[in-house]
């Protein structure tokens, strides 16, 4: 997206953009070049800082060596090359259990639709189900949801 796009972009949903509060980092993993950098300019522009993977096997890299609780949500794009997005999140469960870290919200980014895909995603362990191309007010909202949840007392 060139700067002009998101100006935009930035003038047409100027009341969704805002402070974002959330604590952590967010792990955007998608293997497209043009999905990433609408996803990456949508999160930034909510003022959250992110790292990248292009597929599976690096989010279970970066996600391995972060420090416990280092991201507070990742985006997963579900069908990527060397591994999908559907089993590395199965690995991330399992890494999570037993290293005995609370579970990082993950969000299935697909084009997909239909109610097997969505079973499938939640089936696999992800926590939210977005359709692509995703769009500012969807991040907002999983940003948001998230923010609310983590000031929710236990």
């Amino acid at each position: 997206m060139t700067g002009k796009q998101a100006d935009k972009v930035d003038e047409r949903t100027d009341t969704l953009v805002g402070t974002n509060t959330l604590k952590g980092h967010v792990l955007l993993v998608e293997d497209n070049e043009l999905n990433m950098e609408i996803a990456e300019e949508f999160i930034k522009m909510n003022g959250v800082s992110m790292e990248k993977a292009w597929n599976g096997i690096e989010v279970l890299k970066l996600f391995a060596t972060a420090p416990a609780d280092y991201y507070s949500l990742i985006f997963m794009d579900i069908q990527m090359p060397i591994m999908d997005g559907y089993e590395a999140t199965r690995h991330i469960r399992q890494l999570e259990q037993q290293q005995g870290h609370e579970r990082t919200p993950i969000v299935a980014m697909s084009a997909n639709a239909f109610n097997e895909d969505v079973s499938k995603a939640y089936l696999a362990g992800m926590d939210e189900y977005i359709t692509k191309p995703v769009s500012l007010q969807e991040i907002k909202k999983v940003l948001q949801s998230l923010e609310e949840k983590a000031r929710q007392p236990e």
